[in-house]
């Protein structure tokens, strides 16, 4: 904005001098106009003196040859006759003096006639250049209000979101895997994520920092289909409590891991991820946008306050944070899981355990590949309505499958987290 104020400001400088040339130039002709008139005023004496001189000249030509006069005195004729040649001389002096002022008066005045017209297309062209000036400042006026509007959108949770959901669309993708979601076991309430992995893929050293599995956040596949966007709750105290809640990705910023999701009542293998905060953008954390589940936010929330079946004096119910989370007391941050690559080897080794304690993992379909290339499918970020990760509106059949997804998210984790 300060860039088109600065080259508003400039135009009307240079539109200024120029009009300022302009009417230099007017007084500059004027002033030729004045010499020129003076010019022909003395153009007109000269012609009459001239005039004068050659009736001087004719009545002394009389004069000569008068034969009533008689000159005695040769002296005096001789005289008169060199008045006569210098009478004669002046006269076609003035003459031709004349014949220079009448070309310089014509071309003087044909100098005037061409600045006249010159001044009135610079008369119309400052007009033109005036109203242009005018509609510029109204383009200004409407860009800064405008622009005004837009930072006061951007502290807004759907602005911050709709950044968000732009960075994550420019992120760079792998190339097409070749399996797709690896199906592993069911959800319940007894899952153990680590327990299953050290006995699935036992040549691994696994631990907590090597992979990561939230079944009960807010998760939605975004990207080409391979990048996750989540909503989690933000590290704070709740209000009128001691109890402080955690945000469950403080120490994965940045590491890469082992993506686990879930599909279809199961814990689906999804590749290997990045964990990418978006702090930046709002470093005190959110609001949670308008359209979006509270279920899934509050009992993640109530999971990271405490790690006992039984709650402890003062400690929130769901519906309490339920509640604190929708009115905004309670705030959210979003972070991005980058697909960075695919570990086929783990994906062999998932299929081989579950092959073997009897388990048929069901076969995966066309919207669970992950890679590039692929059709959107129900979770992408462009399949999501207003107030729902998203600005745009999508297809009746993306929105219908988005709705089903968030439904789904919601139910499974207030089950699970009811049946703890």
């Amino acid at each position: 904005m300060s860039k088109s104020n600065d080259s508003s400001s400039n135009m009307a400088i240079i539109l200024a001098r120029a009009l300022e040339d302009s009417q230099n130039r007017v007084v500059k002709l004027g002033q030729e106009l004045r010499a020129a008139k003076a010019f022909e005023a003395e153009n007109s004496v000269l012609h009459l003196q001239i005039t004068q001189l050659k009736e001087s000249a004719i009545v002394k030509k009389e004069e000569r040859f008068d034969s009533s006069l008689e000159f005695k005195d040769t002296a005096t004729v001789a005289e008169l006759k060199m008045n006569l040649a210098r009478e004669q001389e002046k006269s076609q002096q003035l003459q031709n003096n004349m014949s220079k002022y009448v070309k310089r008066s014509e071309e003087v005045e044909a100098k005037l006639i061409a600045l006249q017209v010159k001044y009135q297309k610079i008369k119309t062209s400052r007009k033109r250049t005036h109203g242009e000036l005018q509609e510029l400042q109204t383009k200004i006026t409407s860009l800064e209000e405008t622009f005004i509007s837009m930072q006061s959108q951007d502290g807004q949770p759907n602005g911050i979101l709709a950044k968000i959901q732009t960075h994550l669309q420019f992120l760079p993708c792998i190339p097409r895997a070749a399996r797709r979601l690896i199906y592993g076991p069911k959800l319940s309430r007894d899952l153990n994520m680590l327990t299953y992995l050290k006995l699935a893929v036992p040549e691994t050293q696994w631990s907590k920092q090597l992979f990561f599995f939230s079944p009960r956040s807010i998760s939605v596949q975004c990207g080409s289909n391979q990048h996750y966007l989540t909503c989690s709750p933000v590290t704070e105290t709740i209000p009128g409590t001691t109890f402080t809640i955690q945000y469950p990705y403080e120490n994965l910023d940045g590491q890469i891991v082992q993506y686990f999701t879930t599909r279809a009542g199961t814990a689906a293998y999804a590749g290997v991820y990045k964990c990418v905060r978006t702090r930046d953008l709002a470093p005190e954390g959110l609001a949670l946008p308008p359209g979006l589940p509270v279920g899934p936010v509050a009992y993640e929330a109530s999971e990271w306050l405490s790690n006992t079946k039984e709650p402890k004096a003062g400690f929130p119910s769901i519906e309490d944070l339920k509640k604190m989370y929708k009115s905004g007391e309670l705030k959210v941050e979003f972070t991005i899981f980058q697909c960075v690559g695919y570990n086929q080897s783990l994906a062999d080794s998932l299929i081989r355990y579950e092959t073997n304690r009897g388990y048929q993992p069901k076969r995966p379909r066309e919207e669970d590949a992950v890679g590039e290339g692929i059709a959107q499918t129900r979770s992408d970020s462009s399949a999501l309505t207003r107030g729902q990760f998203g600005e745009e509106r999508p297809s009746k059949r993306n929105r219908t499958s988005c709705k089903r997804a968030l439904k789904s998210d919601t139910q499974s984790a207030e089950s699970s987290s009811e049946s703890d």
